[in-house]
């Protein structure tokens, strides 16, 4: 590695770890989307700081106003910030400051940051802040021993992506603001693995329709959440029939499409013990393998229902789509995952691999979207979305070293 670099960011840790602890106690929970325009200034600070161009875009009410409920108390903040060095390729690096709620019973309180045996934890620890300040540490390690990467570089901080990002990085799209010849998404493998592919996601709300009546007498209502537990028993043999499709990914592992129900349910105001439900709904979550697309799937569903829903008594359904994203796979034979690995391979030390993940991150909006090669890498962690939610300090900075080095040497394409 350039020894310039990896002696300052060897010797400058406690700026790394102080970055995140001040980022962790951010509140940017979303939903509802707390702290957003707070955080966007700490991120715009700290670029400036080192030298970058940012511009702050703030998303026009009208374009959330029938999506977001929240959007009048929490609106939408992105941040996008260059360093223009008259190279002849860019790179972009895209992470998401926004975190899922907290809950359970934590060792430390979850925004403190609190750092022991040379863990840090906090909500968004892992997923992502800990690979915002590690790029940002890399990038300051350029400016501050007044070195030049080997690229333009373009940076988006964005918000939204837990619950799609179609108002972060799909804004950020949108807008056509970036020029980047290559996207590396903060997330979506870490350690020795390069993520160049991830699966897609339907959710779906299926809501039933029935007739209240008096418990007393059922017989004068139909029982809505009778046909809702009848067509969950139907769902669960959908589930079995496409467990049979797989994909392979690039690492060996094997892959299948999955099937959640029930992330929320319930039904309208007015339910009482005593009342037979004239209405009930749940959530479906189908997990996309690359093979699959969003029509097809949504589709394929869509008639399951309808042909189940014959055989069920009183059968009335309404399915509404709320997130459908199609899956992103990259070829791991090309320049950017091979050019990264060399980087991840001499500074841990390791065989790299090429994997692809079952969750979703933005990089669909770059590779599907715009057609620009996108990889995922960032730091690891554990207890994502759980209770004492973590990464490993020694982590974080292996992972600055990674983005330093790679930003430092470049590639042929480059």
């Amino acid at each position: 590695m350039n020894a310039i670099l990896d002696n300052y960011l060897t010797s400058n840790q406690k700026v790394l770890v102080e970055h995140l602890k001040q980022l962790v106690s951010i509140p940017t929970v979303n939903p509802p989307g707390r702290s957003y325009k707070e955080c966007v200034t700490f991120l715009k600070t700290s670029l400036e700081s080192i030298g970058f161009e940012t511009q702050v875009f703030k998303v026009p009410d009208d374009k959330i106003r029938n999506i977001l409920p929240t959007k009048d108390k929490y609106s939408r903040y992105n941040l996008f910030a260059k360093w223009n060095l008259g190279k002849k390729k860019t790179i972009h690096f895209n992470a998401h400051y926004d975190v899922v709620p907290v809950s359970g019973s934590w060792m430390y309180p979850p925004f403190s940051g609190h750092v022991e045996k040379g863990v840090l934890y906090g909500r968004g620890a892992a997923d992502m802040k800990g690979s915002i300040s590690a790029l940002i540490y890399a990038l300051g390690a350029f400016n501050a021993e007044k070195l030049k990467p080997s690229f333009n570089i373009e940076v988006s901080f964005v918000c939204d992506e837990e619950i799609g990002g179609l108002f972060g990085t799909g804004f950020i799209k949108e807008m056509a603001l970036t020029n980047a010849d290559y996207v590396i998404v903060c997330e979506g493998a870490s350690g020795n693995r390069i993520g160049v592919g991830h699966n897609g996601v339907l959710w779906l709300t299926i809501q039933l329709r029935g007739k209240t009546a008096h418990a007393s007498r059922p017989q004068r209502g139909r029982n809505a959440f009778d046909q809702l537990t009848a067509l969950g028993v139907q769902l669960h043999d959908y589930l079995r029939k496409i467990s049979a499709r797989g994909y392979t990914s690039p690492d060996g592992v094997k892959m299948n499409p999955t099937l959640s129900l029930g992330g929320t349910f319930g039904q309208a105001e007015g339910g009482k013990t005593n009342i037979v439900p004239g209405d009930a709904w749940f959530t479906l979550d189908r997990r996309l393998l690359p093979t699959e697309d969003i029509p097809q799937v949504e589709g394929e569903i869509r008639d399951y229902v309808t042909k189940v829903g014959r055989d069920i008594k009183d059968f009335d359904a309404t399915i509404t789509s709320t997130l459908a994203i199609n899956p992103y796979r990259l070829d791991h034979r090309s320049p950017l995952p091979q050019a990264l690995a060399c980087i991840v391979a001499s500074i841990r030390n390791c065989s790299p691999k090429f994997s692809h993940t079952p969750g979703f991150t933005d990089a669909h909006y770059f590779g599907n979207g715009l057609s620009i090669p996108t990889v995922g890498y960032g730091t690891g962690g554990s207890n994502y979305h759980g209770v004492n939610e973590q990464v490993e300090i020694n982590d974080l900075l292996t992972t600055s070293r990674v983005y330093a080095e790679f930003m430092d040497r470049g590639f042929p394409a480059s």
